[in-house]
């Protein structure tokens, strides 16, 4: 009878050092999951604000004001085209899964950044828009207890489209 009791032991200590280690494997696939379906939702976000951006900013007749900015650049939208806060409400709508703090920036114009446009809205002009968002990690919570800082992680997702007439 003493070898099985030993046996039995040896068993309860091997679980209880494996279980941790397939918990937290687990729960990493899970994470992985959700980090792609929020990529897929940024995507999709981005696509759906920069349709609506070549779709209804390019009229010439509502180009943008145009004047210097704070870096002395004569051809600057400060405030943006006039389709770039109707397109970020598409964006912020259309962004379901992509997690928390989702931010959504637009400009037209070639190699322009941020909300800062360097062209107006008119046809042929290139729109970028940039999605960001942050997910919390499950599995960077659990190593938070030891006082390891990955418990987010930041996504982005960019595409540019040329207006339409």
């Amino acid at each position: 009878m003493r070898r099985r009791t030993a046996r039995q032991g040896q068993a309860l200590v091997e679980f209880a050092l494996v279980f941790p280690f397939f918990i937290a494997l687990l729960l990493a696939v899970f994470d992985f999951g959700r980090i792609v379906w929020a990529r897929g939702s940024l995507e999709y976000a981005a696509r759906e604000a920069a349709r609506y951006a070549i779709v209804h900013g390019g009229s010439e007749l509502t180009t943008c004001p145009i004047g210097p900015d704070e870096l002395g650049r004569a051809d600057v939208c400060p405030g943006g085209s006039p389709g770039t806060d109707n397109g970020k409400a598409v964006a912020l709508a259309s962004a379901i899964a992509a997690g928390d703090n989702v931010t959504a920036t637009i400009c037209y114009g070639e190699g322009c950044s941020g909300d800062l446009s360097v062209d107006t809205n008119r046809p042929g002009v290139p729109v970028t828009v940039t999605m960001r968002s942050s997910i919390a990690l499950i599995v960077g919570q659990l190593f938070r207890m030891f006082n390891a800082d990955v418990g987010t992680l930041q996504i982005d997702a960019s595409i540019t489209m040329i207006v339409n007439t």
